[in-house]
């Protein structure tokens, strides 16, 4: 195959060179290609030490406006990526020509060189024009960019000044304001994403609409239950309720709201277990909030005992008070107080009502409750019972406190054992 001019300007000896010239030289394209790439490999490390370490100190960080564009230690990490990749296409560039003169010094491999070129000018022509055609897309794209991240950077601020309580707005819970800026940015970055689908490279492809459709499909399928639990939290969140901090029962686990996002809650038990409930759980159940009302009079905690028809109503009320008020967490006002909830058939059962503005120590209250009662009841020799018994009655006294009653005693009988 007979090369044409294009193709032998790879050629560096004439057609009639002998084998032995044409070998020298292949060495001497070798010897300084392997110089030149070593140069640019140190090279390469000289730069990104530099970028790392003077350079970074003194890299100014890219702001548009009051907006924070570009931080200054990812622009440094942003320079060493582009280095990085500039000075591996220098050394492809470097190794493709060295590797074209090599094949351009001998007859029968000349034709492969002009190919080489050939083959690399052609996909290079189509990327550039195709890159000069895009320019005026990928500008209103990068506007679309700028532009939503601009308004973020106003948005986040606002909210965050208005969960702090710095800034106030009738009728906005600040509780409210992580939530609402969520939902905000998600619906701007929805609407951004409208207006820069039509820029993207592609998308007037038929590949690309397959793909949307694809990624639709999967989206509808497979978000269903976590677009309910976001929007129970939605929910949850602008019902207020309840907070993180707070001490909550929901379905049947109590414990303390440790995290409240619009797709979970995160609660941490009295037994120092984490539990994760969706929302759309918490919201499906009930919900017992035991820190809602603490500033107003405090939680009403409340026990019951049971003791028989023979023990006065009013020794029981007053032991009862008397161990409430040997509790260390129980408020005084308002203070604690009892009520008769049944009269059974052979007892009656009492409810001990006490405020507390500690529901965190709910199990504590509790222990600390029932050993206080114990120790009074014991104290006055009232056993704490509920008795069940069988009488046979042929007029014997009423099952009433000594001292009321009208009616004259009768004389009854014993049982006794037989005697032998």
């Amino acid at each position: 195959m007979t090369p044409t001019p294009a193709l032998r300007a790879w050629a560096l000896l004439p057609e009639s060179a002998p084998l032995l010239h044409r070998l020298l030289v292949l060495g001497l394209v070798l010897l300084v290609g392997g110089f030149l790439l070593d140069r640019l490999r140190r090279s390469g490390k000289a730069l990104q030490a530099r970028l790392q370490g003077d350079w970074k100190a003194h890299l100014p960080t890219l702001r548009l406006g009051g907006l924070e564009v570009l931080p200054a230690e990812r622009l440094g990490a942003l320079l060493h990526r582009v280095a990085k990749w500039f000075l591996a296409l220098v050394s492809l560039i470097l190794a493709y020509i060295l590797l074209s003169l090599a094949f351009g010094l001998f007859t029968t491999t000349q034709g492969l060189a002009g190919r080489l070129l050939v083959s690399l000018k052609e996909p290079l022509g189509r990327f550039a024009w195709a890159l000069l055609d895009y320019l005026p897309r990928g500008l209103v794209l990068v506007l679309i960019v700028l532009g939503t991240r601009m308004l973020l950077g106003l948005l986040k601020p606002l909210f965050e000044t208005l969960g702090r309580g710095e800034t106030r707005a009738e009728g906005f819970d600040a509780e409210w304001a992580k939530p609402t800026y969520t939902l905000v940015r998600l619906g701007v970055l929805a609407f951004a994403l409208v207006l820069a689908v039509p820029y993207l490279p592609g998308s007037g492809s038929e590949a690309f609409k397959a793909v949307s459709l694809f990624v639709g499909v999967l989206v509808s399928l497979g978000s269903s239950g976590t677009i309910g639990n976001f929007i129970s939290g939605g929910v949850l969140t602008y019902m207020r309720a309840y907070r993180t901090g707070d001490v909550v029962k929901l379905g049947e686990h109590t414990g303390t709201v440790v995290e409240h996002t619009l797709v979970i809650t995160r609660l941490l038990t009295f037994k120092q277990e984490e539990i994760v409930l969706s929302n759309a759980t918490v919201l499906g159940g009930p919900i017992q909030n035991y820190s809602a009302r603490i500033g107003n009079g405090g939680l009403l905690l409340h026990t019951t005992v049971s003791i028989g028809y023979g023990t006065p109503w009013r020794q029981v009320h007053g032991l009862l008070l008397e161990a409430a008020g040997r509790a260390e967490l129980v408020e005084k006002a308002p203070a604690p107080f009892v009520l008769q909830t049944a009269l059974n058939d052979f007892y009656i059962t009492y409810e001990l009502n006490v405020a507390t503005r500690h529901p965190e120590r709910l199990p504590w209250l509790y222990s600390e409750l029932h050993r206080h009662i114990q120790d009074a009841f014991a104290e006055a020799g009232v056993e704490i019972l509920s008795p069940h018994y069988a009488q046979l009655r042929d007029g014997h006294d009423a099952a009433l406190p000594p001292g009321h009653g009208t009616h004259a005693p009768v004389a009854g009988f014993r049982l006794r054992p037989e005697e032998s």
